[in-house]
């Protein structure tokens, strides 16, 4: 049974591309150094001492910088070629992430972060772009969950390393650890694939675009679950931090933990997974993934209504994490294949552009109104928010046209 199970996640990697494997080892590399944005809110609030609301407000940067680099990206990505997009982004952005640490001002972290984030989302276009041309329709949601696994590998890593860091060292090696990785993978995605791709993505837009065989309504369907789904889901990277450091009295390295928790449950269960449900209908993977995560805020809710001594104060933001990372498994993968699947050939970067804005957009909200709704309303309330924003996904989904979406077989 366990060599069979074994045998069978070993057989979910097979047929995807050198190419595929390396942007992903180029994705590992740049992850496991994913420190400083982990603990950003915590660095803010508690050793820069700004307010709940002044580190919500330095966050929504996080958002404007993404929003701006991911649509300079698909500018710049199909003319500039693909892999030299993703080597610059990944080096400035390991340099700005460095710089960081000497800004204590609002505005000049905030203009910092802005930068950083600049540079590290226009590589997210250029990666999508060249995902497309080394995976085949029908291997690239598999082609996808192999990056997403090394991203999640990556944040199993960092932030436990981090959160050990913060409590030898403080927060300082944190920026140079960060900046450094970011630049060693730019040069890893340099030495193993080189910068000339050019041609490739010429020929690619040889194929004229035929806007009447692109179903637009559903893609924006598509977009307006992403948006609510996101702007839910994001709370993870700048709520639960701090909600688990303020309200629960936990410290970074246990934090660190629950994010590791989630990694592992992505590395060893999502390639299965979509191995699995590969060509089952995506919409409808959608939709339960939406209802467990959905379901994951109730844990939160009810966290604070036990005392620290007892044992499900942890319990609770544990089962938290289980579920909105399986809820994540069937949604993120499932979402961006058949996103690339409804992008014209030869112009996937601008397309994908336009869908990687929608998560940018939500980085900007998420801070902001998260932030908002804890520091006014407490935090009960902004995970109740989030649950009823995961239910909004599910009215998205059901206007999609489930008819005309692409490379599906009716399950």
């Amino acid at each position: 049974m366990m060599i069979k199970a074994i045998q069978t996640y070993f057989n979910s990697f097979r047929g995807l591309s050198r190419e595929v494997w390396i942007l992903a080892l180029v994705i590992l590399i740049n992850r496991s150094g994913l420190m400083v944005t982990t603990f950003l809110g915590v660095y803010l609030k508690e050793h820069l001492d700004y307010s709940l609301a002044e580190t919500g407000s330095v966050l929504m940067f996080y958002g404007i910088g993404s929003l701006a680099g991911v649509f300079m990206g698909g500018v710049i990505s199909e003319k500039v070629g693909y892999l030299r997009v993703q080597f610059m982004a990944l080096a400035l952005s390991g340099v700005f992430i460095f710089v960081m640490q000497y800004a204590s001002e609002l505005w000049h972290f905030s203009l910092l972060l802005f930068l950083a984030i600049f540079f590290a989302d226009m590589y997210r276009p250029a990666n999508m772009g060249s995902l497309t041309m080394y995976s085949r329709s029908d291997n690239r949601t598999r082609s996808l969950a192999l990056l997403r696994l090394a991203i999640n590998l990556g944040i199993s890593i960092g932030p436990v390393v981090g959160g050990f860091l913060i409590g030898i060292k403080g927060y300082t090696l944190l920026f140079y650890v960060d900046g450094i990785t970011c630049v060693v993978a730019g040069f890893v995605l340099l030495i193993f694939l080189g910068l000339n791709d050019k041609e490739k993505i010429k020929e690619a837009k040889k194929t004229p675009l035929k806007w009447r065989e692109i179903d637009l309504k559903s893609f924006a369907w598509l977009l307006f679950s992403n948006l609510f789904w996101a702007f839910s889901f994001f709370q993870i990277i700048y709520m639960y931090p701090i909600f688990m450091k303020s309200e629960l009295g936990y410290a970074e390295f246990i934090v660190g933990l629950t994010y590791s928790l989630s990694g592992l449950m992505i590395l060893f269960m999502e390639m299965p997974i979509v191995k699995m449900y590969e060509k089952f209908n995506k919409r409808k993977i959608l939709f339960g993934g939406t209802l467990i995560c959905a379901f994951a805020y109730v844990f939160l809710y009810y966290s604070e209504s036990f005392s620290i001594f007892n044992p499900y104060v942890f319990a609770m933001p544990l089962l938290y994490m289980i579920f909105i990372t399986m809820g994540e498994i069937f949604y993120l993968p499932f979402a961006g294949s058949l996103a690339l699947n409804m992008a014209p050939k030869g112009h996937s970067a601008k397309f994908m552009a336009v869908y990687s804005m929608i998560f940018s957009v939500t980085h900007i909200l998420a801070p902001l109104i998260g932030a908002f709704l804890a520091d006014y309303f407490g935090f009960k309330v902004m995970w109740m928010c989030m649950g009823i924003a995961m239910i909004i996904v599910l009215l998205g989904l059901s206007l999609m046209n489930d008819e005309r979406l692409p490379q599906e077989i009716k399950h």
